[in-house]
């Protein structure tokens, strides 16, 4: 698998595998369908690709010192090869690159990705302001 970023604060890298990104978030992945657009000014995107096909993804966003892991998607055919932590490493460089602390949160029943955020540095932690709602699990890294 090749991770390729096709997005970028807004700019648009790859037209054609962001025209898939945005078909396959939009209309194919269930659990993102109705969440909304999510390509906006201060976010990147990457696809992970294979044979000419995109069998993973992930975008965080920016804000002031933050960066917020937003989505991660693995085609279930593809998890359990550690794709997942390929995807949590490329926007950890992107959120080091801007000295930002890293937050992000997953459903409670996805303990597979809590377990490869945990091995990957990150720590849980309750917000003040549980801005994904109180069914979620919060985690965060800092670089300091």
């Amino acid at each position: 698998m090749r991770l390729i970023k096709v997005f970028n604060e807004g700019r648009i890298i790859n037209e054609r595998l962001y025209n898939e990104l945005q078909d396959l978030e939009m209309n194919k992945v269930p659990e993102f369908n109705g969440c909304g657009n999510e390509f906006k000014p201060n976010r990147d995107w990457w696809v992970g690709v294979e044979n000419g096909q995109i069998i993973a993804y992930c975008g965080c966003l920016y804000s002031h010192t933050f960066c917020l892991f937003n989505r991660s998607w693995v085609h279930p055919k593809h998890r359990g090869n550690g794709i997942q932590k390929k995807l949590i490493k490329v926007r950890e460089k992107a959120a080091r690159e801007k000295n930002a602390l890293i937050i992000t949160y997953i459903t409670i029943d996805n303990p597979a990705s809590g377990n490869n955020l945990i091995s990957q540095g990150f720590k849980m932690y309750i917000p003040s302001w549980q801005y994904a709602g109180t069914d979620k699990v919060y985690f965060k890294k800092d670089f300091k």
